[in-house]
Order: C-alpha cells, then sequence, then structure tokens
C-alpha cells in the first residue's frame, strides 16, 4: 500500500510540473470530465484512491497527511456522485476559466502535496 502512495505522489508532482510549465493545459483536461460517465468514473477513482490513503496511513511517516488527504479524497467522491451533472460542470468551467496566476499557484500547491506524499510513504 505504502508503493502506492509514493506512486501517487510521483503522478501528482508530474502532473504539477506539466502543470506549471502549461497552465493552459488543465482547459482539455477539464473538458474531458464533462460528461456524466466520466465524472462517476472520476468519483469512483476519488473513492478508490481515497481508500487506499487510509488504508495505507498507518504505515507511513506523516500519517495524519496521507489519512487526510484518503478522508478528503473520499469526500470528494461522495460529492461527485451526490452533485447535479450542471453543477459539476459550472465547477469545472470555473476552475478552467481562471487566471493563469491562479493556476501556476495551483501547480505549485500540486507540487507540494505530490512531494509530501512521497516523503510520507
Amino acid at each position: 500500500m505504502v508503493i502506492l502512495v509514493k506512486l501517487l505522489g510521483i503522478i501528482i508532482v508530474v502532473f504539477g510540473v506539466i502543470y506549471l510549465l502549461n497552465p493552459n493545459i488543465i482547459k482539455p483536461y477539464m473538458a474531458f470530465w464533462k460528461s456524466r460517465k466520466r465524472l462517476y468514473l472520476g468519483a469512483a477513482l476519488s473513492l478508490l484512491i481515497g481508500i487506499i490513503l487510509l488504508l495505507a496511513a498507518s504505515q507511513c511517516r506523516m500519517s495524519w497527511f496521507v489519512a487526510l488527504f484518503g478522508i478528503l479524497g473520499l469526500v470528494k467522491g461522495i460529492v461527485l456522485f451526490v452533485l447535479s451533472q450542471e453543477k459539476a460542470i459550472s465547477m469545472i468551467n470555473w476552475w478552467a476559466e481562471r487566471p493563469i496566476a491562479f493556476l501556476r499557484v495551483h501547480a505549485l500547491f500540486a507540487l507540494v502535496v505530490g512531494a509530501l506524499l512521497i516523503y510520507s510513504a
């Protein structure tokens, strides 16, 4: 399980670097998730990641950090299942319309979270 936490951290760091170098890449990524089937897929992935993080938390250096992101993953997955498609799409559009500076700060946040997950594992 700890290996999965480290792998997730690596994926987040890689995504953060790509996102930092080209913030506009988030727009086609966000557009991908706009269909109802893909929203359900995203919800299921969030639930799965949340469960993995919670199960692995006790074996990690910073168990509270891993558990926190596990809980956030579960909450995100549940919210995505409960939200209407219109509301979810409006949230996706809001994120996609943010200024470049906002997107770069978000990318830096992703880098920090990914690095902390790697360190925690």
